[in-house]
């Protein structure tokens, strides 16, 4: 089950804070599978993510595009893809396709562990210039 650790860290508390939110999505989303919830908690749990990532991009993004992150157009293109993907899954789900919660699962840990641990941690070094993270600790 994915934890958040110290390893996913960009150093600005606000996007540290809504990562952490999204990892905890992921791992709602084992434990409602584990308890075979119910088609309604699937639902809003999707519902939440796609609502959830969309506040979390849009204040990742201005964050990175205020301090002219080089490499912005291409970041907020993968958001966009997670953001689809996701809203793929709440479609079939929504026409009674079969959706495995292993699947959201699966999905959700990879692409928020390669994310944060490659993509995120490339604006680093241009919030860092900019005063906006906070210290090692």
């Amino acid at each position: 089950m994915l934890t958040w650790d110290d390893r996913f860290s960009v150093k600005v508390t606000v996007i540290d804070e809504q990562h952490k939110q999204l990892f905890g999505s992921a791992r709602r989303f084992s434990e409602a599978m584990q308890r075979n919830e119910s088609r309604e908690a699937f639902a809003e749990l999707l519902g939440f993510l796609i609502e959830y990532g969309k506040m979390h991009f849009q204040t990742e993004e201005a964050i990175f595009l205020q301090c002219g992150y080089e490499a912005a157009a291409s970041h907020i293109e993968q958001h966009q893809l997670f953001l689809d993907i996701v809203q793929g899954f709440k479609l079939r789900f929504e026409s009674d396709d079969l959706i495995v919660a292993a699947e959201v699962v699966h999905f959700l840990e990879n692409w928020l562990v390669e994310h944060v641990t490659t993509s995120d941690q490339r604006y680093v070094p241009c919030l860092a210039a900019q005063g906006l993270t906070k210290p090692s600790s």
